[in-house]
């Protein structure tokens, strides 16, 4: 290979997002917040009828946790991709033009006041 990509892996990531105390219960209160009134705003998107009704792969609501093998409750977890592209040496001017992307997930299981914060988001690599 020409360049060596480096990983964050995602299972120890999430391993310990849920060592985080009360994490879990901050995540379950979101999803199952109240809908808004009929004609009031959708603020976030655990408040739309798309996330509502989607189903899972049981057929039930993905929204709801379910049962899991060992018979305590699925963590069901929503989650976006994005990047964001800089120049890694700050304002400097420079004659070359370099560009860094970074590449990211967000929790979006997480209130809002939550998720956008560094230690809950998954720097996933920076190309």
């Amino acid at each position: 290979p020409i360049q060596t990509q480096v990983f964050q892996d995602l299972k120890a990531w999430i391993g310990r997002l849920l060592a985080i105390p009360s994490i879990e219960d901050i995540i379950y209160e979101h999803q199952q917040r109240s809908a808004p009134a009929e004609g009031r705003p959708e603020k976030d998107f655990v408040d739309s009828a798309a996330f509502r009704e989607f189903k899972g792969s049981d057929g039930q609501p993905f929204s709801l946790p379910q049962k899991g093998p060992a018979g305590s409750p699925d963590l069901r977890l929503v989650m976006s991709l994005g990047f964001d592209g800089f120049n890694p040496f700050s304002q400097r001017e420079t004659h070359a033009i370099v560009q860094s992307t970074a590449l990211y997930m967000v929790v979006l299981s997480l209130p809002e006041h939550l998720r956008y914060r560094q230690e809950y988001m998954f720097l996933v690599t920076i190309i």
